[in-house]
């Protein structure tokens, strides 16, 4: 299985021009928080998802923080989408991208500019890491100044994410370590019918993933499983349409 090793003390920065993290690290600009369950919290919650706004969320668990399919334009902007279409965003995100707090990676669920769009993608360091799918993979490595830490996963691939340092002696995680799982789900762009036989030749819309990110701990013994604490479903740009809507419990089948 891949894996990418995240270490909150040796972060890359996310802009090429941040040359190193601030002495004061950056703070989210929390408004009003929900928990889960509702109206249960003890105060002890380990992990946070910070929404901005269409698919942009920031997931904060164990230390480290990864961003999801980043798109920061403002209301009145426009994208493309494909040819001779555009789409307007209509809210401002919660947060700018050059005022976020320190992060690890980003989840990228298809190379679209309404999930991944143009400022942000001249703006990011080369070396910020990637988890995307192969289409993404393709294009963003073979740019005129390319990416260089793009991690490919396809439908079903898994990786895994571990957390250093390890926990510190006396703790009771001692011989476990924080990892994130994250699995490639099946995602179709384009509802069935002309259009996805139309998309399929022309491939003027891309490929999408959905993700099943896991967070738990891996013992250190060999072929150890991670011990799942928490699981997360994003759709990424997927269309539910036709048999997931038909068929629910044969998702819930699949996903397990």
């Amino acid at each position: 299985m891949k894996a990418l090793e995240l270490n909150p003390q040796e972060r890359i920065p996310l802009l090429k021009l941040q040359t190193h993290h601030s002495e004061r690290e950056r703070v989210l600009p929390v408004g009003a928080a929900q928990t889960h369950p509702r109206n249960q919290s003890a105060g002890q919650e380990n992990a946070s998802i910070y929404f901005i706004g269409t698919a942009t969320t920031v997931l904060e668990w164990s230390g480290i923080r990864i961003l999801t399919d980043p798109n920061f334009l403002h209301a009145g902007d426009h994208v493309h989408l494909g040819p001779g279409v555009t789409a307007e965003r209509l809210t401002n995100p919660a947060v700018d991208i050059d005022k976020l707090p320190p992060l690890d990676c980003i989840l990228l669920s298809h190379y679209h500019e309404d999930h991944f769009d143009r400022l942000v993608e001249d703006s990011l360091d080369r070396q910020f890491p990637i988890i995307s799918t192969p289409h993404a993979k393709k294009h963003l490595t073979s740019k005129p100044e390319p990416f260089q830490a793009v991690h490919d996963l396809d439908f079903f691939e898994s990786m895994l994410l571990p957390i250093a340092p390890p926990p510190p002696p006396g703790s009771q995680q001692q011989n476990r370590k924080a990892v994130v799982r994250v699995t490639g789900m099946p995602g179709k762009h384009v509802p069935p019918g002309p259009l996805n036989v139309a998309n399929e030749i022309l491939g003027a819309v891309p490929p999408t993933n959905g993700w099943l990110l896991e967070l738990g701990y891996i013992d250190d013994a060999p072929a150890a499983d991670v011990q799942v604490g928490y699981r997360i479903c994003i759709s990424g740009g997927h269309v539910v349409r036709g048999r997931t809507e038909r068929d629910p419990q044969e998702t819930e089948r699949r996903k397990d």
